[in-house]
Order: C-alpha cells, then structure tokens, then sequence
C-alpha cells in the first residue's frame, strides 16, 4: 500500500513538470510570433522597441533552459528514489516470503512435538502418558540329561510385561521421566530420572535411576543381549553429564553406585544362570562407579552413517562381591577388589541395511570376562498396505567367556554362544509381532545341556 502512495505521489509530481514545461514553450511561441509580426513593420518605426523585444526574448530562454535543467534534475532524482524504493521493497518482500518458507517447512516437526508431548498446561508444562503391552507365547526344551530339567519347559502364554511411561517436560529445558513396570502381582519403578538441557557448550545433565550410557542400544529383539544380561541390563543411580560441542564428536560421563555382584537368567527360561551386575539403589557397597566414553559420528553419504563409542568404567568391589567370587568353584580366595569394564559400541546404517556390534572386557578382583555381539538386520517395506507393511529379517551372535574352569555344576563358570534368528513384522502402526529362535550353546566342561527357546510376541506401544 505505502508502495503504491509513493507511485501515484510521483507520476503527480511528473504531471506537473510536463504542465510546466508546456507553459513556457507556449508563452516562447507567443514572443517569436511577435518578432515575426513586427519584422513586418517598417524598422526605423519601431527599432527601438525591437531591440528591447530581442533582449525580453533572451532573458526568457535563458530562464526557460535553467527551469528545465531544474526540472530534468528533480525527476532524475526520484526517478533514482523510486527505483531504490522498488528494489528494497523487492528484497523485503524476498526476505518474508524465505522466512515464511522455512516456518513451513517446519511446521511438521513442531506438530509432531506437540502430539508426542500429550498435553500441554498453561504454564507451558507438557505432560505425556506412554505405555507398552508385551504378550507372549513362549516355549523352551526341555532338559532332561544329567543336568536335570529347564525351569519352564512347557508351552505356555504369558503377559511378559506391562510398561506405564510418565513424562513431563519444560520447554527446552527440563525433562522428568519414570519406567513403572508392572509384572505379574508385582509392580516396581524400572527408571525415574530428570535431565536438564541448553547447559553451555551444548551440554546436559542428568540425575536419577536410569540406563548406562553403553545401553544405548536398539537390540530390537524381546531376548536380551548375553552381555547385556552380564554387565548392564540394570539401571543404574547416580548423575551423567553428556555434551556434543561438533556435529560428529559427543561425550559422556557418569558417576553411579557400583553395581553389586549377582546372578540372572541369560534368556527366557530362568535355568542356568550367569553372573550378573545387579542394579544398587541404596549404595550398600559404598563404592561408586566411574564411567566416560567419547563417541565419534558421521554421515557418509550414499555410503550410509556411523557411530562409534569406545568407553571405560572403574570402580571397587565390595566386601559382599568378594565374599561372592569366592563361593565360584576355581575363584580361589583371592580379595582383589580390581572392578573395570571398558570396550566399544559401534552401529553402521546403510539404506536398508543396519549393523550393530559391542565388545566388553570385564574385570572383578582376579576374574576376568570377556563378551562380544554381532546383530546385522534387514528392513523390507510393503508399499501400499497400513496392515503387515514392514518386514525386518534379523541375527544376533553372541559369546560370552568367563575365564574360569568350566564346571558342570555351576553355569556361573560355563562359556556361553547364541544365536538369534527373528523375522521382525509390523502389523500396523506401534504393533509389532516378533517370531524369535533362539540357539542357546554353553561349554559346561561335561554334559550338553539342550535348552533352545522359541518365542513370539506381540508388542504394543502408545
């Protein structure tokens, strides 16, 4: 509108030049009408009055030619404003419509946060409630060598588990979440931990009961990693500051309580345990636990991404671990309290294709373990369908190595295989269904112990 104002402001201005310019060329015709009228007239009549004639006419043009050269100069003048005042309107009206683009453009992503954040208070709070349903069949060989039996060797359905995730976050800043997983007649807090984002050097901090940094694995599977099992399938409590000052270098450290020494089943059926680093809310060992890895990232382009953390844990045992290796035939009575874990995470994805491996040596006193996984898996969509429209085609080996003497009645000391084969299926959106295989192969330094599994689960998140 103020574009237009100026337009019509200057072809006004420019009428009236033209107006101008028009008069004086008209009162110039008139006096060289009047010369020519009088040059008619005898001369010695009127000579006197000629030459005061002549000199009117010269004062005239020399006045007409300085208005018009005032007037050229005054329209070359706006004419050079309006065509500034046009390019700089061009360029504003250049820059809002980019601006207006990129807001667009992220429009989706802001709509997504709004659905994943539930509701929002007046306050700005964002409140989300999430859960997750696990149903199962499940059946397991049955033992029965020398070995004696598997706990559960018959078929049989089950409700796995039942998670409830609360969420509440604050703008950008602050987010508090808990795991409240239900079992059976049990009902327990898996996670509840807060973490605080926008911290200098693109940094964060996060306090309460949660995940090892090294868990941060997509396993994809319902049986659980055999070094997972081991090392780190409990959450921990304690603080863990984490930052990413470039786009391909990130960071993270932690201080936890140690975890306390104990034993857990490796897979479905809860025979044959392994040794197990047991979460410790309490702190009862009074030893902390020290962690700091730095991980590596980048985009390779059409050759895929990839992300590599090599890490480091140090603590001590306790009085209670010590008092547990020594009750392990062949640990001998030993009360080094040496407790390190160090290794690497390493994950490939290429189009379709995802590779995901870990490596972890472990150290307790003078027991050492040593673990390591392989897990390519292959996506395939099914265009056109909402129902059974992806297809995921996995396998996970594992290897476990206690450096004990096998002894076949105790499979804390035994070396451990397995191999997962699962066909990975998405029913429709958030409901997975998972047909798993599991080949479970243990060195017991005597007889075999024959306790494949096989699995199907249907998991549904909201």
């Amino acid at each position: 509108m103020l574009f237009q104002k100026k337009d019509k402001n200057y072809r006004m201005f420019i009428n009236s030049c033209h107006e101008r310019i028009c008069y004086v060329s008209h009162q110039l015709s008139f006096f060289m009408l009047a010369i020519v009228v009088v040059m008619l007239i005898p001369m010695e009549a009127v000579a006197g009055e000629v030459d005061e004639l002549k000199a009117m006419i010269r004062d005239m043009e020399k006045r007409h030619q300085q208005e018009m050269m005032e007037l050229r100069e005054q329209i070359d003048l706006l004419s050079n404003k309006q065509q500034k005042t046009t390019e700089n309107t061009n360029n504003t009206l250049d820059d809002r419509v980019a601006d207006l683009e990129q807001k667009v453009e992220k429009l989706p992503e802001k709509i997504a946060k709004v659905k994943e954040t539930g509701f929002i208070s007046p306050k700005n709070w964002h409140f989300d409630l999430g859960g997750e349903l696990e149903f199962e069949f499940v059946q397991t060989a049955d033992e029965a060598g020398p070995l004696g039996s598997t706990n559960e060797p018959d078929p049989h359905f089950q409700i796995d588990q039942l998670y409830i995730y609360p969420k509440v976050r604050y703008k950008d800043f602050a987010l508090f979440s808990a795991d409240i997983d239900i079992t059976g007649t049990d009902a327990f807090i898996e996670e509840a931990w807060a973490r605080f984002f926008g911290l200098p050097y693109n940094t964060w901090v996060e306090v309460g009961l949660n995940d090892q940094f090294i868990a941060n694995i997509d396993r994809k599977t319902e049986a659980e990693i055999l070094i997972e099992s081991a090392f780190y399938r409990d959450d921990e409590m304690g603080v863990t500051i984490g930052g990413e000052p470039l786009d391909w270098l990130y960071w993270k450290l932690s201080v936890t309580n140690g975890p306390e020494l104990a034993t857990k089943q490796p897979s479905e059926d809860s025979s044959f345990p392994i040794i197990h680093d047991n979460r410790n809310l309490k702190n009862a060992n009074d030893q902390l636990f020290l962690g700091a890895g730095v991980g590596f990232k980048s985009n390779l382009g059409d050759y895929g991404k990839i992300d590599f953390l090599p890490y480091y844990y140090n603590g001590s045992l306790s009085n209670k671990d010590i008092l547990f290796l020594q009750a392990i035939p062949g640990y001998g009575t030993s009360v080094d309290d040496d407790k390190t874990r160090y290794g690497f995470n390493i994950r490939y994805d290429i189009d379709r294709f995802t590779l995901i491996a870990q490596l972890l040596e472990a150290t307790d006193g003078t027991l050492d373990r040593t673990g390591w996984f392989a897990q390519p898996s292959y996506k395939i969509p099914v265009e056109g369908r909402d129902w059974f429209n992806v297809f995921e085609l996995f396998y996970r080996y594992n290897n476990l190595k206690v450096d004990l003497p096998n002894v076949t009645s105790d499979s804390l000391t035994w070396d451990r295989e397995q191999h997962v084969f699962a066909l990975l299926i998405d029913i429709f959106k958030n409901t997975k269904l998972k047909l798993e295989y599991y080949v479970n192969e243990e060195d017991t330094g005597g007889a075999n112990v024959d306790n494949n599994e096989f699995m199907t689960q249907v998991e549904v998140i909201w």
